[in-house]
């Protein structure tokens, strides 16, 4: 694999590359690039390549005290994001990166844009950020804040069974009815070719775990 070239003017965050900076020895003795980068607070710095093109480096170091939110969950839920949909190897990343779903510019490079845009759209502890069109981008517009069960509903891997009549994720109706732990039980019988009414309304009791097909 040849070597990665960072051109001049190239923007990461608030910082834009100059140039190659000098190598930085480790005390382990291993060696990492840098890169020169001019901050918008008009810093210079030397930045280690893999914090920039893996997004943990935004700053030369000025933004943090501004927002006071580096140690929050809600700017771990903003690295979060990037890591899935920007970092090659993240364990998410063929749900995420694989697949095209991208961080809009807006956020992406700023996490006071994104911090502003959450508190003002419901955010606090307990809640996850969920792509309201799941094949769509994280954008203001497609983004809000839901509790886990509708985060899992929203998901790819969601399992619809038709219920009183309509289509509904599994986790939901099992949540509403208090029986989220005969999820595995509930699973099985769908697979063994149980309707879903039937799967979730027969009573879970031993002996009930395969219908009786006489007649």
């Amino acid at each position: 694999m040849g070597k990665l070239i960072i051109k001049s003017g190239l923007r990461f965050g608030r910082l834009v590359a100059i140039r190659e900076g000098k190598t930085l020895r480790l005390p382990s003795g291993q060696t990492n690039r840098t890169i020169r980068c001019k901050c918008d607070c008009g810093k210079v710095k030397n930045i280690r390549l893999l914090h920039l093109i893996r997004g943990r480096t935004q700053s030369c170091g000025c933004i943090h005290p501004k927002h006071g939110y580096a140690k929050s969950k809600l700017y771990r839920v903003w690295t979060g994001i990037k890591e899935r949909c920007f970092r090659d190897g993240h364990i998410n990343s063929n749900r995420y990166k694989g697949r095209g779903i991208k961080m809009c510019d807006r956020w992406k490079n700023s996490f006071t844009s994104f911090k502003n845009w959450a508190l003002q759209n419901g955010w606090k502890e307990g809640l996850q950020i969920d792509r309201i069109n799941n094949n769509g981008h994280y954008t203001p517009s497609n983004c809000r804040f839901v509790t886990n069960i509708v985060n899992a509903n929203n998901k790819e891997s969601t399992i619809l069974i038709f219920y009183n009549g309509k289509k509904t994720p599994i986790q939901f109706i099992l949540k509403e009815k208090k029986i989220s732990n005969h999820y595995r039980t509930i699973y099985g019988r769908l697979k063994r070719g149980w309707d879903g009414q039937e799967a979730i309304d027969t009573p879970i009791r031993e002996g009930n775990y395969k219908r009786n097909f006489a007649a």
